[in-house]
């Protein structure tokens, strides 16, 4: 956030919109690209202040979990004012269909 010295007093303006997107778009593309993310689903509308990030692991990958928070920080450390919100969720197995198992 940038504070406008155009009004008496602190007023804190959003973070401009280029960099805001800049932020979410390279955590997409980067978080795709880790070994063991399965699927990433952005929910919001592009251009959105806040998207929410959905990435999707297999069960109880735990040390690509660690790496897509890991990530979350490094794209802070580049955009501090930015805002990322992420859910990492575990990929649920399709269930077999009968002509898959041989009946």
């Amino acid at each position: 956030m940038a504070v406008s010295p155009h009004v008496g007093g602190t007023a804190v303006a959003p973070l401009p919109p280029a960099d805001t997107e800049t932020a979410h778009r390279l955590f997409a593309e980067e978080v795709g690209q880790l070994h063991g993310v399965l699927r990433v689903e952005r929910w919001g509308d592009e251009g959105s202040a806040a998207p929410t990030f959905h990435i999707y692991l297999r069960p109880e990958d735990r040390a690509t979990e660690y790496e897509v928070y890991e990530l979350k920080g490094r794209v802070y450390d580049r955009f501090p004012d930015a805002y990322l919100d992420v859910v990492v969720l575990e990929a649920i197995d399709e269930p077999v269909r009968n002509s898959d198992s041989g009946a």
